[in-house]
C-alpha cells in the first residue's frame, strides 16, 4: 500500500493504475463493498487506495471531485467504533485509522492492521488518561488488547513519578523549585 502525506493531481492517482493494473480504489462509505473486490482480485497486485480524510461533509465533497479516478469501495464494518476519539460514535462511523486498520484487514495485511491497531488503542488509552479520564481510562483497557499485549510497557508508564516542580534545583543554592524565582531575584548564570 502506497501511503501519501499530500494532495494528489488526477494524473498522479490514475498513474497508480498503471503500477498494480487496477484502477486506484477510493475510500468512501458511499462506495461498493470492498470484500467481493478482493476476492475478484486475487490474482492481481494489491490495488492501489486512496484515503479520503476530513469531515462527513469534506469527505463527501472530495469524492465528488475524485469519483471518476477510481472504483469507490467501502468497508462493511457495521460495528460500532470501540476509538472514544469523536462524538459521532454510530455504527458505520470510523476514524480515519479504523478505516486504514480495515483496508489493510481485507486486503490480507493482517501484520500491518494489526501493529496499527495496538498504536491506535494505545493512543486512546494514553489520551482518555492524560485528559484525566481514569476511570473511563480503566474500563477501556479491561477490553483492550493492549493490557496483555503491552503489558511490560504499561506497567512503567503507571509507575508514579516525582513531580519535578517540587524538587530543589540540584544547584544547591535555592530550596525553591525551578521557575519559582522571587521577583527582582539576579540571575546567576554561568
Amino acid at each position: 500500500m502506497t501511503v501519501f502525506h499530500r494532495s494528489l493531481t488526477r494524473s498522479e492517482v490514475t498513474g497508480l493504475q498503471d503500477t498494480t493494473g487496477n484502477a486506484p480504489w477510493i475510500l468512501h462509505p458511499q462506495g461498493e463493498p470492498i470484500e467481493g473486490l478482493v476476492a475478484a482480485a486475487t490474482s492481481l497486485p494489491a490495488p492501489a487506495v486512496l484515503l479520503i480524510d476530513g469531515s462527513w461533509t469534506e469527505a463527501s465533497q472530495m469524492l465528488h471531485v475524485v469519483q471518476r479516478w477510481g472504483r469507490p469501495v467501502r468497508l462493511s464494518l457495521g460495528a460500532r467504533s470501540r476509538y472514544w476519539l469523536r462524538n459521532q460514535r454510530g455504527d458505520g462511523n470510523l476514524s480515519t485509522a479504523e478505516a486504514v486498520i480495515g483496508v489493510y484487514g481485507s486486503l490480507g495485511l493482517a501484520e500491518a492492521a494489526d501493529g496499527l491497531s495496538l498504536h491506535l488503542e494505545l493512543q486512546v488509552y494514553a489520551g482518555l488518561r492524560s485528559r484525566g479520564r481514569k476511570v473511563e481510562a480503566e474500563d477501556y483497557l479491561a477490553q483492550s488488547p493492549i493490557r496483555t499485549r503491552l503489558a511490560p510497557f504499561l506497567d512503567r508508564l503507571h509507575q508514579r513519578r516525582p513531580n519535578l516542580a517540587t524538587l530543589p534545583s540540584g544547584r544547591g543554592d535555592s530550596e525553591e523549585p525551578p521557575g519559582s524565582a522571587t521577583r527582582g531575584a539576579s540571575c546567576r548564570c554561568g
